[in-house]
């Protein structure tokens, strides 16, 4: 492990530590809803939204951050702009306040996806994400391992 890579670990580490005392103040992101997934966020607005494919080969393993947020062929679908989150976004349906920066691409079934998304709170603003995918036409979070071998990435 490189002394970069060694030292961005840490920093994700020591941040994951801080933010667990104040649970109350970090904002997040939930998936829910059928084939077109709909996005529910904890907070006070978000600034952006990104649908990221993962590909095979970050399965179980850490995304570069640059991954996920420069536009590749893997990422399915971005907005951008303010947006109250009291309001969910349903995959594909551009809401009011944003721009579209990548139009969205279908999903598939029994693929793993990243949804990220900048959301601030009263006190604080910080990238938020959760795994997920869509199986028997049912967006599902993921949390833990993924068996490769149930998947198409």
């Amino acid at each position: 492990m490189s002394h970069a890579d060694f030292s961005l670990r840490t920093l994700i580490l020591i941040s994951l530590l801080v933010l667990s005392g104040c649970r109350g103040h970090v904002g997040s992101v939930h998936v829910e809803g059928e084939t077109q997934p709909r996005f529910r966020f904890v907070g006070t607005s978000i600034g952006s939204l990104v649908i990221y494919r993962i590909p095979r080969k970050y399965l179980n393993k850490n995304i570069p951050l640059d991954e996920i947020t420069k536009i590749t062929p893997d990422t399915q679908w971005s907005v951008e702009g303010n947006h109250n989150v009291g309001i969910p976004i349903s995959y594909g349906s551009i809401p009011e306040g944003m721009k579209e920066v990548v139009p969205a691409k279908p999903l598939a079934d029994n693929t793993v996806y990243f949804v990220s998304t900048y959301v601030n709170t009263e006190e604080t603003g910080s990238f938020a994400g959760q795994y997920f995918k869509i199986q028997n036409g049912r967006a599902i979070e993921v949390h833990g391992t993924v068996d490769e071998s149930t998947v198409n990435n």
